[in-house]
């Protein structure tokens, strides 16, 4: 019988260490998020419990991945410059892309970010914006700025930036400053590439994508794990009052064109037991946050964006296949693509 209440109270008293441990962990991000949060608005002198600076910092830093906490780039002064530029665009360009009624949200979920995936921190923002600004310099509009950047972003280093594929479910160039000293990167790369550089001149973007191609057994006869159903990102923009994917790199006069779309794109589909076959797009804030924000009414909260690569890390994302479904369906019925808001 001892040995029996031993073994429970040892059994019991790992339980409760663990939860703990989980208890500490989860008080001592608290804890880091608040300092990280009340040494940024001290450098920004961002006093005024009203002020859009304020709340900017606050939406930063509540929904900062925990890992970043030990990333030693991702200091204050790191989190005050990205702020600082990101104003700094939307000052320069909100009269040309938005005029003065850009939403708060979508400005601070798809401007305002330091980061897009889980790429390697970097300044890129310092790094973007003179040459982005000057490729945007006679755009009167943001789908102007858009389909100049697309065409003209990727000449920042000489040679100029180009695609080059990587081994299925992997990665060959990250961060903008991957890319950069490559110049080169697969299809993530360059997303997460010219998301910044949209980004550097205050248009709001994101990542989308699809963890795996629904091809079909006659092309991918290994399903899931055959090339030709690897996983594929591209762009997406909020232009002129619409949302719209960009073929990065790909189609450069238009958008909504794309060598996925309509087809294969319009074969992904929801699936409550499976993430592979559905379509994603980032966002800093948890979505669920964010769906009665007007501008994200097409757009299906869900609990993250899965990134094949890497399963285990979370970002946090929309599930955004059924407006792929119904910008394939308008296109098909108008004979064009239509704008889906």
């Amino acid at each position: 019988m001892w040995i029996f209440k031993l073994l429970s109270v040892t059994i019991l008293g790992v339980a409760y260490g663990s939860q703990g441990n989980q208890q500490y962990a989860g008080h001592l991000e608290s804890w880091k998020r608040r300092d990280l949060e009340q040494k940024v608005l001290a450098l920004l002198q961002a006093t005024d419990p009203v002020d859009e600076i304020k709340r900017a910092v606050k939406f930063i830093v509540e929904h900062m991945p925990p890992k970043d906490f030990h990333d030693p780039v991702v200091t204050a002064l790191y989190v005050v410059k990205n702020i600082q530029l990101a104003f700094e665009a939307k000052k320069r360009f909100q009269d040309r892309w938005t005029g003065e009624n850009l939403p708060e949200l979508l400005f601070f979920n798809d401007v305002l970010p330091y980061a897009v995936m889980r790429e390697p921190r970097t300044h890129w923002r310092s790094t973007l914006q003179p040459f982005m600004v000057n490729v945007v310099q006679d755009c009167k509009n943001a789908k102007c700025a858009v389909l100049a950047l697309n065409k003209l972003a990727w000449s920042i280093v000489d040679p100029a930036i180009i695609f080059v594929a990587a081994p299925p479910n992997m990665l060959n160039g990250y961060s903008v400053a991957e890319v950069m000293e490559h110049h080169n990167a697969s299809c993530t790369g360059l997303t997460i590439f010219l998301v910044s550089a949209l980004r550097s001149v205050g248009i709001p973007a994101r990542a989308a994508g699809v963890p795996h191609w629904h091809k079909g057994p006659k092309v991918c006869p290994d399903g899931d794990s055959s090339p030709e159903c690897g996983n594929h990102n591209w762009v997406e923009v909020f232009a002129d009052g619409a949302w719209y994917f960009v073929d990065q790199r790909g189609v450069l006069n238009e958008l909504n064109k794309g060598w996925f779309f309509p087809d294969p794109v319009s074969k992904q589909y929801h699936s409550n037991t499976s993430l592979n076959h559905s379509v994603f797009a980032t966002s800093w804030a948890p979505s669920h946050t964010l769906v009665s924000e007007y501008y994200y009414k097409n757009f299906t909260a869900t609990a993250r964006f899965p990134m094949v690569w890497d399963w285990d890390t979370h970002v946090n994302g929309w599930e955004t296949v059924a407006w792929y479904n119904n910008l394939t369906r308008s296109s098909t019925e108008s004979g064009n693509l239509a704008e889906v808001k």
